[in-house]
């Protein structure tokens, strides 16, 4: 887990300019594979969706469940591809101030 003191561009967002914000915590995930068109970002997160022509086994489950997950500990997760080259799965979730 990485701790983000306040928005850095340098360290993720997604195409929509998001990125992580002061008081929150994140991880990323990069996933060596064909990637996908940016239009399809939010796709990737449907249940039982599957990109066409994607050659890799999975059931369609996993990325939505992880999105349910920080969404119901308050936070954000979003996908960022380019095809052909792969595609990275960054989240944050808020943490309460001490």
């Amino acid at each position: 887990m990485t701790r983000y003191g306040g928005h850095d561009p340098a360290r993720g967002g997604g195409s929509d300019g998001g990125g992580p914000t002061q008081g929150a915590v994140g991880g990323r995930i990069v996933k060596w594979s064909t990637g996908f068109e940016p239009q399809y970002a939010e796709l990737v997160f449907g249940v039982f969706q599957r990109l066409e022509g994607e050659r890799e086994s999975g059931s369609g489950l996993g990325l939505p469940i992880c999105r349910k997950i920080v969404e119901r500990f308050g936070g954000r997760i979003w996908a960022t591809a380019t095809p052909g080259e792969g595609a990275v799965f960054t989240f944050t979730l808020p943490v309460e101030a001490d």
